[in-house]
């Protein structure tokens, strides 16, 4: 099986949907965001860096900064920690 490549995730902004369906594939869109916020409200120090980097829970969009702290606290989509 081919691995794909995700590094592109790490470049410019990317909309909260397109994120949230990497990490938690669905066939509907507001079940991988719902997931997302589900997983980051869960978890206070992931949330907790979100807020330093001006996360807002009604974001649709996501800075670099913003992705970046959910690839390291998730690792990358496909080999999603999820502890």
């Amino acid at each position: 099986m081919k691995k794909i490549n995700y590094d592109y995730i790490l470049i410019g902004c990317h909309s909260f949907s397109e994120i949230a369906s990497l990490y938690f594939p669905s066939d509907y869109s507001s079940s991988c965001v719902r997931s997302l916020r589900s997983f980051i409200r869960n978890h206070p120090v992931v949330l907790a860096e979100l807020l330093e980097a001006e996360y807002d829970e009604r974001d649709k969009i996501l800075t670099p900064l913003q992705v970046a702290v959910i690839v390291r606290h998730m690792g990358r989509p496909g080999e999603a920690n999820f502890e």
